[in-house]
């Protein structure tokens, strides 16, 4: 398999050197083979595929038309790309292009990546955490030749299959034809085991502060000072939990029972390689479909209540808050200031400012800016002129990534990184990874962060980390 490219590369005279040069090959189109396949809610076949190399679930677990409609599941990827590379990514996609169908969901081929935090700290020269990290690279991309899609709203389901790598039209043909029956081959055996499948028992993550409370507080103390100083105006300032890997974790199975207890827009189950990322996220990081880029970012929490009135009660004051509502818009103009760097002038919008959102275990106050990408650029632009993310950073971003990597104690790795999907039709769509459990193969490591203002009271804001991750440790104690 493989073989020479499709289309050669013709040398050119540069005139104004006398030099010959190559110029880049056009894109290899593809038109994938599709099959409809019998529906099956996609989270009940994982049981059955976690002998499966190479998993990937990006899973609408909370359903609604905007954002969760969607769930996406491939394994056994047949390229993997180079570690740490964004330019060797961007150089992958453009090799191939397709004209998506309409009709299904609208990942149809290409890769699934999980970006880490310090991927961000790389592209912007920021120094970086001090301690050691758990072990996942920067940038983990791995290319889905097939993918298996899932429509919720229609109960529709379908297997895509576009036969990269292969070049030639005839090679990649029966290259599709026989991913495509492989993998239709396999999920009939996971729908058939279904009514078997029985999860593994929980093991107990005993998890412990990696910073004490103490610790948490004079950082958070310290942010104010740099706040009052003039430094910055914000920092998402994080605490994270650590525990050894206790024998007999089962990452699908504690996954599982993390979406049943936190069902997530944005929840994702990924075998990088390197241990799993379990992700419950609700927010979108950026999105980008037919030159419309999308982000909606997170700020403002409070947690639900225990009775209807109590949980009324704590909407009403999250939207009512004048401290998280000014939380809310410096994030939504540090977004809108990175997406001005790639989008059309003044095509830069905000159709929605400081909506209340309600979860399984919290409120949150989200926004949704909105842009047209510049011609000629791409995913990889796209993503060196906002990644990582401003809600999980702070205002000014990269003064408050050098606050952050001098007070916190360790590495973020993949925790407020970003996962999704790159699709050869030049669409993407990631999350911003948190809650999210990250399993390593000695340690898992589970962080919460708050954003620190002026009036930040540090007491409260370690509260609301605890309140953000409570839910889950629960899930992962069982």
């Amino acid at each position: 398999r493989g073989g020479a490219p499709g289309n050669d590369t013709e040398p050119e005279e540069d005139y104004t050197t006398g030099m010959i040069r190559l110029s880049s090959p056009p894109p290899i189109h593809l038109t994938p083979l599709v099959r409809e396949i019998p529906w099956a809610d996609p989270a009940t076949l994982l049981p059955a595929l976690a002998n499966q190399p190479g998993i990937a679930f990006l899973d609408s677990a909370r359903r609604d038309a905007d954002t969760g409609r969607y769930s996406y599941l491939g394994f056994e990827p047949e390229v993997p790309l180079p570690q740490d590379d964004l330019d060797a990514l961007g150089e992958h996609l453009s090799r191939w292009s397709l004209e998506p169908d309409p009709e299904l969901p609208p990942f149809q081929g290409g890769v699934i990546g999980v970006l880490s935090y310090d991927l961000g700290q790389a592209l912007e020269s920021v120094p970086a955490h001090r301690g050691a990290s758990l072990g996942f690279p920067r940038l983990s991309a791995q290319c889905y030749d097939v993918v298996a899609s899932f429509d919720h709203a229609a109960r529709k389901a379908w297997i895509v299959s576009t036969g990269v790598p292969e070049a030639h039209p005839k090679l990649r043909q029966a290259w599709a034809y026989a991913r495509l029956e492989r993998l239709n081959a396999i999920l009939a055996k996971a729908r058939d085991a279904r009514a078997d499948a029985v999860l593994p028992p929980a093991v107990p993550v005993r998890l412990e502060e990696a910073e004490a409370r103490e610790r948490y507080v004079e950082g958070a103390r310290r942010v104010v000072e740099y706040i009052h100083a003039g430094d910055l105006c914000q920092a998402n300032l994080s605490l994270r939990f650590e525990a050894p890997r206790p024998e007999g974790f089962d990452a699908i199975a504690a996954y599982l029972r993390l979406r049943e207890r936190q069902p997530a827009p944005f929840a994702a189950c990924i075998d990088t390689g390197h241990g799993w990322v379990l992700s419950a996220s609700m927010e979108r990081f950026v999105s980008l479909r037919d030159g419309e880029v999308e982000t909606r970012p997170i700020k403002g929490t409070r947690p639900r209540g225990r009775t209807p009135e109590e949980d009324a009660a704590l909407r009403d004051e999250l939207a009512a808050s004048a401290k998280d509502r000014a939380e809310n818009l410096m994030i939504v103009d540090l977004l809108r200031n990175d997406l001005s760097r790639v989008c059309l002038p003044h095509s830069v919008r905000v159709p929605s400012l400081c909506a209340v959102e309600s979860h399984a275990a919290v409120h949150h106050l989200v926004s949704t800016v909105r842009g047209e990408l510049a011609p000629g650029l791409g995913a990889t632009e796209l993503l060196g002129a906002t990644f990582p993310g401003g809600s999980i950073t702070g205002a000014p971003k990269i003064r408050a990534m050098e606050i952050i990597a001098e007070l916190e104690s360790a590495p973020r790795g993949p925790y407020c990184g970003a996962v999704g999907w790159f699709g050869y039709d030049g669409a993407i769509d990631t999350s911003i990874l948190i809650r999210t459990v990250l399993a390593g193969d000695t340690r898992i490591s589970l962080s919460a962060g708050a954003g620190i203002v002026a009036d930040s009271v540090p007491e409260l804001e370690y509260e609301e980390c605890v309140a953000k991750v409570r839910g889950i440790v629960e899930a992962l104690a069982g």
